[in-house]
């Protein structure tokens, strides 16, 4: 029989534990009844016996009495009781710009399926911040007599900050998900490196060494209880042994997946990707040229462009100055021209209206997807190739390139969607994508960390 919230009370009370006991749960799931249930049974049983006192409160008396006490104390306290109190606390803060920058450099959005540009995420969160900010000084400053009217734009300021407010709740819930995701992808795969198994046994990771084929098939066998282990094995040996040599087949460098449903193998092949150096050269040279001011001018008479030019006159010193200049001395931050005159942070405005209006021809260095085959991960399915690119701070001069790697398919199906997640982690890379999935670096982590033991050890000994 299922427990009740009735059954926790009482177990609580008769631990005999005092002090504050949290009650969590959704609306409409018995916390309330089970506290007049659980009282009622406690206070009819062995009445001889000495009672506790039980003291039952909801969240709100609780967090107003200890809001209270910090106030006497002198701490700042902020009891936010809904959406729209988080949302308007942080507007009145002023700390909108800040907090979104900040969860935009820890990668908060980076499951973000509906915004997936950065710039276009920063304009649907202006709008939406500046729609609030609008309806609330319309309240402030127009003195409405009909209270229809009042209500209505009330319940319009609700509804949009309980939107913003879910959208950054969406967010934080896809990450959760995504951790799921890559736990359950976990449980029902096993993977093979470096003479170890690593595998979810009771929802926690295991690593276990093996010395022998034999070891690594018996192990195998009980994880994955669907596979016909002993036939996969013949068919990697046949495939890395074509010729049926004598020499025992070693293991220990093959990254091996194995599941019930496929078992792969992860090559590194002596193929390299490259992209268009030299059309990067041209760009940097375009960006760091020196000009003469004048050059940065518009052309044009629209009130952006008189903007602009009289910025040029008022605040830039130097006569001569290229564009990386310009926009790291006076474009980028809060009162940086970015923002101020193109109403952006980030620099593609700016490059658009310096190729529309001016004799200045600059592109971004991501700009074309030039990066295409860089950024992230690129696969081929048809050769069953794939190499990483980085997420962040592109190299200019390529001395190696990216290195390419093969997926050999010795059983079942590819299922690329659940093997890339395993390279798009943080944890291992801080904001890049790992090169193989990541159990295999938490394997050869562990070797690190087993084999200097064991060096520590016998120098002990000696």
């Amino acid at each position: 029989m299922a427990l009740e919230y009735k059954d926790y009370y009482l177990r609580t009370i008769e631990k005999g534990d005092n002090g504050l006991k949290l009650v969590l749960g959704g609306t409409g799931l018995g916390k309330t009844y089970g506290m007049r249930e659980a009282v009622k049974e406690y206070l009819s049983t062995n009445k001889e016996e000495k009672k506790k006192l039980i003291n039952i409160t909801n969240r709100h008396n609780l967090i107003t009495e200890q809001a209270r006490r910090f106030d006497e104390d002198g701490f700042k306290c902020s009891y936010l009781k809904s959406n729209r109190d988080i949302i308007i606390d942080i507007l009145r803060e002023g700390i909108v710009n800040e907090l979104i920058d900040n969860l935009e450099g820890n990668d908060f959005f980076k499951f973000d399926e509906t915004y997936k540009s950065k710039v276009k995420r920063g304009a649907m969160l202006k709008k939406m911040v500046d729609g609030i900010e609008i309806k609330q000084a319309i309240l402030k400053r127009e003195k409405f007599q009909d209270k229809n009217i009042i209500n209505s734009i009330e319940k319009e300021i609700d509804k949009d900050c309980s939107e913003l407010f879910n959208y950054f709740k969406n967010q934080y819930i896809a990450i959760g998900r995504n951790d799921e995701q890559l736990h359950e992808i976990l449980k029902a795969q096993c993977f093979c490196f470096r003479n170890y198994l690593l595998f979810v046994k009771e929802n926690l990771i295991e690593i276990e060494k093996f010395e022998t084929v034999g070891e690594l098939l018996e192990r195998v066998t009980v994880i994955c209880e669907n596979l016909d282990a002993s036939k996969i094995f013949e068919t990697i040996l046949v495939y890395h042994n074509p010729f049926g040599s004598k020499k025992e087949f070693d293991l220990y460098n093959h990254k091996i997946i194995f599941s019930n449903n496929a078992v792969l193998e992860i090559l590194d092949i002596p193929e390299r990707a490259f992209y268009d150096e030299e059309e990067i050269k041209q760009r940097i040279a375009d960006r760091t040229k020196q000009r003469i001011k004048s050059e940065f001018k518009s052309s044009c008479s629209d009130r952006v462009s008189e903007l602009y030019n009289s910025f040029l006159d008022d605040e830039v010193e130097n006569m001569r100055i290229s564009y990386e200049d310009l926009k790291m001395q006076y474009g980028k931050g809060e009162r940086g021209f970015f923002k101020q005159i193109f109403s952006s942070k980030d620099e593609r405005p700016f490059i658009k209206f310096l190729n529309e209006k001016t004799k200045i021809q600059v592109k971004g260095l991501k700009q074309d997807a030039i990066f295409s085959t860089y950024s992230g991960v690129w696969y081929d399915e048809i050769q069953q190739q794939y190499f990483v690119g980085r997420t962040h701070g592109y190299q200019h001069k390529q001395d190696k390139g990216s290195q390419m790697k093969k997926v050999i398919i010795h059983y079942g199906l590819f299922d690329n969607e659940s093997f890339f997640k395993l390279l798009n982690v943080d944890f291992i890379r801080y904001k890049e994508i790992t090169v193989n999935p990541y159990p295999f670096k938490l394997i050869e982590m562990y070797d690190t960390i087993m084999s200097e033991s064991l060096l520590k050890g016998n120098a002990q000994n000696e």
